[in-house]
């Protein structure tokens, strides 16, 4: 028998009503959990499975009874009780059924593939409103297919048909991003996608190929641009600071002057002594540094201007060079004319 007819009939059983008779089905019906002269049909049905990494998957399906009338709120403690007190018995059956599924699956495909961990909990929840839940989960080992960093994920539920109030969930690792989602899913987020029945799923069902992210994708980009964008403004930097001081490029094996006295190499290496800056400057220093660079000779007022100082720090300072006899003053028109010692001075009043 094929792959999809298996894994239909036996999900079939997985998915359906917990308690109660199922029509058209002998094998449902022979190995679905029972309750003594009451029918207990499930409201809700959600299989979930969340794969990782290495292609296995945690996977559970979830049967939810809606405690809206005392009859049906009495009906799931007893099943609850009767699942606490016969645990084994219900995890036989549902394992034997679940094995059938993998088994069918496996001999299918290239993987190999087994079933780990199956455990199964009754219970009570606020959904907001109260229901009884009763779940089945287990390992899958190889549900998915991986291949060079994809994940290829829903052909060994080809075949499955979701009833309406079934609903299926698969969802994946951090790293990850799809690249191919089954046309008929209801849903979509970043990390999962949702179908919700009634729908049927041919021999692909519910087909999901996720990419590893890689280069382009998540935040490789960024990382590349910015370590783009440091290399280049090193390279800027570099270039700006050789463009006045040009690389010069010898030769391994260039022969030297060997007349070139130690003297002369000393001097040629020698660094060239810089001016002062004109900030690290004291008052008087700073106007007699403006005055040489003038010339000799500059106009009181306009070292007022060019200094940005008042008139009377300038007075002040202009005093103390004439006083140590560095500077002179003389009238020329209706301003003072400033001159350093030796300077012409002629026209001084």
């Amino acid at each position: 028998m094929q792959l999809a007819i298996h894994v239909s009939i036996v999900l079939a059983v997985l998915t359906a009503p917990v308690g109660g008779a199922v029509p058209n089905s002998a094998l449902t019906h022979a190995e679905t959990p029972q309750l003594q002269d009451s029918e207990l049909d499930a409201d809700r049905v959600l299989l979930r499975f969340d794969v990782r990494d290495d292609g296995s998957a945690t996977a559970s399906v979830e049967y939810r009874f809606m405690l809206n009338r005392s009859n049906r709120t009495g009906a799931f403690e007893t099943l609850q009780r009767d699942i606490e007190t016969n645990r084994s018995a219900y995890l036989d059956r549902f394992e034997r059924r679940i094995g059938q599924t993998v088994r069918s699956a496996n001999n299918a495909t290239p993987r190999v593939m087994r079933v780990q961990n199956v455990t199964v909990r009754a219970q009570t929840r606020q959904l907001p409103r109260p229901y009884g839940v009763v779940t089945y989960s287990y390992t899958w080992h190889g549900f998915a297919a991986i291949d060079n960093g994809r994940i290829s994920i829903g052909n060994t539920l080809g075949g499955l048909h979701l009833d309406d109030g079934s609903r299926l969930q698969i969802s994946w690792p951090d790293g990850y991003h799809t690249k191919t989602v089954h046309e008929s899913a209801s849903e979509a987020r970043d990390q999962s996608v949702i179908w919700t029945g009634p729908t049927w799923f041919d021999r692909e069902g519910p087909r999901v190929v996720l990419a590893r992210d890689g280069i382009w994708n998540g935040t490789a980009p960024v990382a590349l641009f910015v370590a783009g964008l440091v290399c280049l403004m090193s390279g800027a930097v570099f270039w700006w600071h050789s463009a006045g001081r040009p690389l010069k490029w010898l030769p391994m094996n260039e022969p030297t002057d060997d007349h070139t006295s130690d003297t002369d190499k000393a001097e040629s290496i020698a660094p060239t002594t810089q001016e002062m800056d004109p900030a690290l400057m004291s008052n008087e220093e700073r106007i007699l540094w403006e005055i040489e660079q003038r010339g000799g000779r500059v106009k009181q007022q306009e070292l007022v201007a060019t200094l940005g100082w008042s008139d009377s720090k300038v007075s002040r300072s202009v005093s103390t060079l004439r006083d140590s006899g560095e500077i002179e003053r003389f009238r020329l028109g209706n301003e003072n004319v400033l001159t350093v010692d030796g300077a012409d001075g002629s026209e001084s009043s």
